[in-house]
């Protein structure tokens, strides 16, 4: 759901730049220009990832993490360290809690997830209904055809299968149908009139080239999933206006410049009486849709130039660089380091040691063939088969931020979805969001000990629920404030941050140096 939004309030600053463009300059740029911004909008709001730029407008709003300064840590008395043998871990052990309790991983449904939901299905009934009541209304139609139609036909072949049909259930013609399009003529359409005809033919033909039936339902079912954003609905009607002016332009290109009257008055008759069609937004026809605005630019429509096709190139190179990217963010690409000397951190007291601090490249890993082995009494690596960490505890300087921090964990990345598991046994204290973190799992592990995974793309458990080591408790995610798929991992101990590579390097062999950076 988050990264819902993050995808929906994206791109509407994007929707809110095309409009303004949109407003200042559509009668000085090519039609098809619009429609490309469109679909690039539609782009950022159905694709959950983005390309990222370091000219993207997103780059000024960055952010530092923030670490909380207090999780519910239970009370310290209460003790679940076991001793036991050393064991070999299994992803058997991951399924514990299925086996265990199969509703323990079910996160609660939240109320706003779930108005969310009901908002998506009852638009999705209102197009299914509606699509259906037309079709149902279109299917009564009768195929038509005279001299000039056979003729219009011969000179306008297609690879699909197009059809003329007639019908007394609506006032303006429109075309429907993907693989086997349709072009719908009223039944009261003057068939003598040919050259009104010919641009009625032309201008549903050109929509069924350019699959306009296929983009505005795209364009609806995005509106369903982002029913929330007031700008999506803006995006919703301008982008099926754009197209119907687009498709007017070529037109004109079509039949040329002397037609642009004669088309403007084909286009004022055909909407003289609004089309009865009940989504003129899922078909593409001669509808009373922004009728001022189309005759408008239909007059105003120039020859095309090398200058204005050159400006339309730069105003959508320039429009996706600066607002359709993410920040300039590839975790994966940061220098590798390693702190040899394990500095302390107190948060509440904001005390900071890091003069003995040292950080040096570390060498890739050779042999993982002893990360699976583990002692309770020990915490284990949180992630199989990822044993680099880019970015080591203590001072650095931020990648967001660009400023030198005090970094409070290990950043381990990994390919999103790679299961998190559990550094040690542990009753969950926390699984929720929180603000730059993103989705985080804290855990207490007795004696004061306490450890934090952050930014995972979901998590497996709930608060109070009891975990073993090595189960699988979040999936590796970029969510909150983050510049890759990672996991950032702490180790607490009485509230108070300390280097997780001291306590890997205290009890575990297969955690050195010259492995994990």
């Amino acid at each position: 759901m988050n990264q819902l939004l993050e995808m929906s309030l994206s791109a509407a600053l994007l929707i809110t730049v095309i409009a303004i463009i949109r407003a200042l300059i559509m009668h000085n740029l090519p039609k098809r220009t619009f429609i490309v911004l469109w679909f690039i909008a539609l782009f950022q709001l159905i694709v959950p990832h983005s390309i990222s730029s370091p000219l993207s407008i997103f780059n000024i709003f960055s952010k530092t993490n923030t670490i909380p300064t207090q999780i519910n840590i239970p009370n310290p008395e209460i003790t679940i360290i076991t001793e036991q043998a050393p064991e070999v871990l299994s992803i058997s052990n991951t399924t514990n809690v299925l086996a265990n309790n199969p509703t323990s991983i079910l996160p609660a449904i939240e109320p706003l997830l779930l108005i969310y939901l009901s908002g998506v299905l009852i638009f999705v009934l209102i197009f299914i209904l509606l699509y259906y009541k037309n079709h149902k209304e279109f299917s009564t139609s009768l195929p038509f055809s005279n001299n000039f139609i056979s003729n219009w036909f011969e000179n306008h072949r297609l690879i699909r299968r197009l059809s003329i049909r007639v019908s007394d259930k609506i006032t303006t013609p429109l075309t429907y149908g993907i693989l086997r399009p349709v072009i719908l003529l009223p039944k009261g359409t003057d068939w003598s009139n040919e050259s009104e005809l010919n641009f009625i033919l032309t201008h549903e033909l050109v929509h069924i080239k350019r699959f306009d039936a296929l983009t505005k339902l795209i364009i609806s079912s995005c509106l369903c999933i982002h029913w929330f954003n007031p700008l999506v609905w803006v995006m919703y009607f301008l982008f099926n206006r754009d197209i119907e002016i687009s498709c007017d332009e070529a037109v004109i290109r079509r039949l040329g410049e002397p037609a642009k009257q004669d088309y403007a008055l084909t286009l004022i008759n055909m909407v003289e009486h609004r089309s009865q069609c009940l989504l003129p937004s899922l078909y593409s026809n001669f509808s009373k849709y922004a009728i001022e605005e189309r005759i408008i630019a239909i007059m105003k429509m120039k020859k095309g130039t090398i200058i204005g096709s050159i400006a339309a190139i730069l105003i959508v190179a320039t429009t996706t660089t600066v607002f359709a990217t993410s920040q300039n963010n590839d975790i994966s690409q940061e220098p590798s380091y390693e702190v040899t000397t394990p500095p302390a951190i107190n948060i509440n007291e904001a005390t900071i040691y890091h003069e003995a601090l040292t950080i040096e490249p570390a060498e890739s890993p050779e042999s993982t063939s002893d990360a699976y082995i583990y002692n309770e009494n020990y915490f284990r690596w949180p992630l199989e088969n990822y044993l680099r960490a880019t970015s080591g505890f203590g001072l650095r300087v931020d990648p967001i931020s660009g400023r030198e921090e005090i970094h409070t964990g290990l950043d381990i990345p990994a390919p999103e979805g790679t299961p998190i598991l559990a550094a040690k046994s542990g009753y969950v204290t926390y699984s929720g969001w929180l603000e730059s973190l993103g989705y985080i799992v804290t855990i207490y592990h007795g004696k004061g000990y306490s450890t934090l995974y952050a930014h995972n793309s979901n998590n497996l458990v709930l608060a109070d629920q009891f975990v073993s080591q090595g189960e699988h408790i979040a999936n590796i995610g970029s969510t909150g404030m983050s510049k890759g798929p990672h996991l950032h991992f702490e180790i607490r101990y009485n509230d108070i941050v300390v280097d997780p590579m001291d306590y890997f390097n205290a009890f575990t062999q297969i955690i050195k140096g010259e492995e994990i950076a």
